[in-house]
């Protein structure tokens, strides 16, 4: 059975696709056709599967689209202590022992990855516990959001250059880089916004070359509005075993807190991109 598009997502991006076992190995085949999908479509959406991935499995599945980026202890997944691809964010604590991220990805619009020198490029996002309510996420379009702001702000922005990190001192050490805040995708050339509005725990933006700390909030603040226009924005409500697999760097996204009274286990795993050091620098502080 072939890879076959069943519904749009959202009228500027994303799909939801049929004919996909995610639990058997994907052929050469079906793996060209993902990836065809992807640079089409941005966002696929696997809805009805059997079962959840095993952490394992999942980072099996991703390996079909370049190298699997790792983490440092600590920010794993586990509790499958080999799959260092498997990055695990919770509501709350699970308390099964697996190293895990509270409520990561819910302070700002961002790209994965964003304080890494090198782009993460592909990234999946399975669902693993759904929480009773809340804990939706939103999805905005980089590249049309790019065309769509007004020539001032767009001018404003073309320049620029952005460091990006943790702000927490414990996970500095997990590195910073430099990005131009808008960037050509690397497939399709088309210019898109590479920003991270995140705050604390999460990493973002920690500085705007050029730009005053006023000017920074006051511009990221008419950003966060501006991607959540109706006609950029998704929202995706997760179902039991649902698997998102995407364009990091054509999407950007932010999770919603989810209700604490109900656990929400969320497993992500990303691909490295290639570098492009007129647009990218990295540094260790």
């Amino acid at each position: 059975m072939s890879i076959v598009v069943d519904s749009k997502l959202h009228s500027a991006f994303g799909a939801r696709i049929t004919g996909l076992d995610i639990t058997k190995p994907l052929s050469d085949g079906a793996a060209s056709d993902l990836k065809a999908l992807i640079d089409e479509h941005h966002l696929l959406l696997v809805r009805g599967s059997e079962r959840c991935l095993e952490p394992k499995e999942q980072q099996a599945l991703m390996s079909n689209f370049g190298e699997v980026e790792t983490w440092l202890a600590g920010m794993d997944a586990g509790p499958d202590p080999s799959a260092r691809g498997v990055f695990r964010t919770v509501n709350k604590p699970s308390g099964g022992g697996a190293a895990e991220l509270i409520n990561a990805g819910t302070t700002g619009w961002h790209h994965d990855g964003l304080y890494r020198g090198v782009p993460t490029d592909y990234v999946s996002y399975h669902i693993i516990e759904v929480a009773s309510s809340g804990g939706d996420t939103l999805f905005s379009h980089a590249q049309a959001a790019y065309e769509a702001l007004p020539d001032k702000v767009r001018a404003r922005l073309d320049d620029a250059w952005a460091i990006h990190g943790y702000q927490d001192p414990q996970k500095v050490r997990h590195g910073m880089s430099a990005h131009r805040m808008v960037r050509p995708h690397p497939r399709s050339g088309r210019k898109g916004l590479y920003v991270g509005l995140s705050g604390p725990p999460s990493p973002g933006t920690l500085i705007v070359l050029g730009m005053s700390p006023d000017e920074r909030a006051e511009m990221f603040s008419y950003l966060d509005q501006f991607l959540r226009a109706e006609s950029l924005m998704y929202r995706h409500r997760w179902q039991a075993h649902d698997l998102l697999i995407g364009d990091n760097i054509s999407l950007l996204h932010i999770a919603e807190l989810a209700d604490p009274s109900k656990q929400r286990v969320m497993h992500r795993v990303t691909v490295a991109g290639k570098p492009d050091y007129s647009v990218q620098q990295t540094f260790t502080p």
